[in-house]
């Protein structure tokens, strides 16, 4: 009887293993996510964020981009990268892309989501990669992360931003808080889908519409005000973060290494650098590193432009010596059609024959 008991429990427990082994392998297969929105940008505007997306060996993950107004050139150039694809749909094109992608990724994410483990929102066209942002999170509790600027909502635009959203209030209620950005936000795909689906149903509401409320604003108040993620919130902040975000940062304060990867303030490598295009320096060793192509044909049209100036500038000197020619010989001409007026005039022949030669000459 005891054999039997042992048999049995030995069984059960193999099958238990087997069915946790399982559910770590299924979890393992689950891939993660990049999605962003670009509208009317060319290949150069976006270079930066598909190279060094490639370049960072991103494992086990899709990058989604939604797209209108896009040549099919820079959309061959962003597929051949591996990047998938959509067109936005032509009922929505009339909306703002920046208000309308949180309702694309919803639609996206609600029939996907148990294809994805961690999605990732991004800007495009600031925003480079230096490595795997989903290395920072190994843990299986949900998550709703979202990076930190430099600077607290009681300050510049954030201020107005607020202000015109919900008032004085609030804006005084939540002045003294970090600045939230909207153009990075990442997390587990249920908290995630909760965060989407909140910033579309409050930036698609009359009210908004009719006063034009900006993304960011509402972002930091569904983060600070409605708190609907504040038991599962994870900030990255420029100190130590795995995404630094770099408007409001003084240039003093941005840290490189030797081999031109953009740190924090701890000194380790940032995985996501966001507004460096706000950075002279920084855009200049992004685009060296990324797309030097993009440097050589800046310097060749740049070298084209000057030579079409000098063009120009020596066919204006010519037609000005041309117009100061003609000019010369009409003052010549009408100077010795009035000496000889004069002379008829005042009826002196003899001296007007006597000059004559000399106003012949003239012209």
């Amino acid at each position: 009887m005891m054999n039997f008991i042992l048999i049995y429990l030995i069984f059960v427990k193999s099958k238990v293993i087997s069915l946790n082994l399982n559910k770590k392998k299924n979890s393992k297969l689950k891939k993660n996510l990049i999605i962003g929105a670009v509208t009317n940008y060319k290949w150069r505007n976006i270079a930066p964020f598909i190279k060094s997306y490639v370049m960072s060996n991103i494992e086990n993950c899709d990058c989604i981009l939604f797209v209108h107004n896009m040549s099919q050139y820079t959309i061959w150039k962003i597929k051949s990268f591996g990047i998938i694809v959509y067109n936005i749909p032509e009922i929505y094109r009339n909306k703002s892309i920046i208000n309308l992608r949180w309702k694309l990724y919803t639609d996206y994410l609600i029939p996907n989501s148990d294809k994805y483990n961690l999605v990732l929102s991004v800007d495009v066209r600031d925003v480079f990669f230096q490595s795997d942002p989903f290395e920072y999170y190994n843990g299986n509790k949900s998550f709703l992360g979202v990076a930190i600027e430099d600077g607290i909502l009681a300050h510049g635009i954030n201020k107005k931003w607020l202000l015109d959203a919900y008032g004085e209030k609030l804006q005084k209620a939540i002045k003294h808080q970090r600045i939230i950005c909207v153009g990075t936000i990442w997390g587990t795909v249920d908290k995630f889908i909760l965060f989407s689906n909140e910033m579309w149903k409050k930036l698609d509401s009359e009210r908004s519409l009719r006063l034009n409320i900006i993304e960011q604003a509402v972002c930091n108040y569904i983060i600070y005000h409605n708190k609907l993620f504040k038991d599962c919130l994870i900030k990255s902040e420029n100190k130590d973060g795995p995404i630094i975000t770099i408007k409001l940062t003084k240039d003093e304060k941005i840290y490189l290494d030797l081999n031109d990867n953009v740190l924090n303030r701890e000194g380790k490598i940032a995985a996501i650098v966001h507004q460096y295009d706000r950075k002279k320096n920084i855009v200049r060793k992004v685009l060296n590193k990324y797309c030097p192509e993009l440097i050589n044909n800046k310097v060749k049209n740049n070298i084209y432009l000057i030579l079409i100036y000098e063009l120009i500038f020596i066919i204006f000197l010519l037609i000005m010596i041309i117009l100061f020619l003609l000019y010369k010989n009409n003052v010549n001409k009408n100077s010795s059609n009035r000496c000889i007026k004069l002379l008829k005039k005042f009826g002196k022949k003899k001296a007007k024959n006597n000059y004559l030669p000399v106003l012949d000459s003239l012209k």
